[in-house]
């Protein structure tokens, strides 16, 4: 089966070696290990308070608790540098990871 960091390092010309694939599997499968970049650890801060700002005014609001889930995601990944969606689908912008060449 051909893993999707494969595939895209494929489109941009770019052919990790099997080391760096194995590491980056390995990560992955433990769950362990940061996948978010500094960059995006910024970001996602600012849009978590964002989010949180929002939401303040609309807590009544069906709006407001989700506004609320999404802002604590995002928390979640600027604090952590762990991001479950790229886990699962196997992707880092970590610098120095196998797929830094996404950011």
């Amino acid at each position: 089966m051909a893993y999707l960091s494969e595939d895209i390092a494929m489109l941009k010309g770019y052919r990790p070696n099997r080391r760096q694939l194995t590491r980056l599997r390995d990560e992955v499968a433990a769950g362990s290990g940061q996948n978010v970049g500094d960059t995006e650890r910024i970001a996602s801060a600012m849009l978590a308070s964002g989010m949180f700002m929002a939401s303040i005014a609309r807590l009544t609001r069906p709006t407001g608790k989700i506004a609320v889930l999404i802002g604590a995601a995002l928390a979640y990944r600027a604090l952590t540098g762990d991001c479950p969606l790229y886990r699962t689908l196997g992707l880092t912008s970590k610098k120095g990871g196998v797929e830094s060449y996404l950011t």
